[in-house]
């Protein structure tokens, strides 16, 4: 008996249940029907929007802006809620159309900083410069790279290839000593001045051109006896220009087969001038451990 009641209540259980979910799949069936639970999407809408429930879409057409439509403020039945203001908003004068709620992308203000441009700006190679002074004058070496196996070794004054004075005081001649030479003998270093110097008067006039291999030792010797350089005479009279020398090193080069081309490209206005700075300049020494050809400008200075 009792398992017959437990059997009629299992029983009822069951068509209970299935009376409840057939109900409810009924209902959610009705509801379906009718468009109850019909969505729409609105996030591609801007502006007011009616939503209404159980009706075709069509009816609520006329109260959506469509996207990017252009509306003016004359046009809009509804008003707008405000949105709360920040620091950056722009406003929009009165009277005037909404052209557009999309920003609009900002052109830059300099167009040839486009990439599009697809313009390479070059920009000048780096340089070492090397300076330095001597006798009154100035000297600037430039080269047209920044690498540090590029440089010189060794400088030779140019101020002692220049032309000597044709004129020297007994008294320079008289306090001629025997250093330079290394030969401690005045008189040898005197011959080396009566190679190229006659006695006229009180003076001595240079009466034959001096080699410029030989000028080194001449000005050492009259510098050494009261000679003042940086009054010779060759900067007198006309106002000596800038020599500017354009040159080039080889690469893998060291020493004196260093230069490949030396030229002088400005002149100082003085030709011998101009030849004793080229030659100067040829006796120096460079060095390039790279495996290009560096350029460079050397640039002479009369103060």
């Amino acid at each position: 008996m009792n398992n017959y009641r437990i059997k009629k209540e299992k029983e009822r259980l069951l068509l209970s249940t299935v009376y409840v979910l057939g109900s409810t799949a009924l209902v959610f069936l009705l509801l379906f029907i009718l468009g109850l639970f019909k969505f729409e999407d609105f996030n591609e809408y801007s502006g007011p929007v009616k939503i209404t429930f159980g009706s075709p879409l069509s009816e609520i057409t006329d109260n959506v802006v469509k996207p990017k439509e252009i509306v003016s403020q004359e046009t809009v039945k509804e008003p707008v809620p405000e949105l709360p203001k920040s620091e950056e908003t722009t406003t929009i004068p009165k009277n005037e159309s909404i052209k557009n709620t999309v920003p609009e992308k900002k052109e830059p203000l300099n167009k040839s900083s486009e990439i599009a441009d697809n313009k390479v700006t070059s920009e000048e190679p780096k340089q070492i410069v090397q300076s330095g002074r001597e006798s009154g004058n100035s000297h600037e070496t430039t080269f047209d790279s920044d690498s540090s196996k590029i440089g010189r070794r060794a400088y030779f004054p140019i101020a002692q290839f220049m032309p000597l004075p044709n004129i020297l005081t007994d008294a320079v001649y008289n306090s001629v000593s025997g250093d330079i030479t290394g030969f401690d003998d005045p008189d040898y270093n005197r011959n080396l001045i009566d190679k190229f110097y006659s006695k006229n008067l009180n003076n001595y006039v240079l009466v034959r051109e001096i080699p410029l291999q030989d000028r080194p030792y001449l000005w050492a010797i009259i510098e050494k006896a009261g000679y003042d350089l940086n009054k010779a005479e060759y900067k007198l009279g006309t106002k000596l220009k800038d020599v500017i020398i354009a040159f080039e090193i080889n690469g893998n080069s060291n020493g004196a087969n260093a230069i490949k081309s030396a030229e002088v490209i400005t002149s100082s206005g003085n030709k011998e001038i101009d030849e004793a700075v080229l030659y100067g300049f040829k006796q120096s020494t460079y060095s390039n451990s790279t495996d290009e050809i560096v350029k460079g400008r050397f640039k002479y200075t009369f103060n």
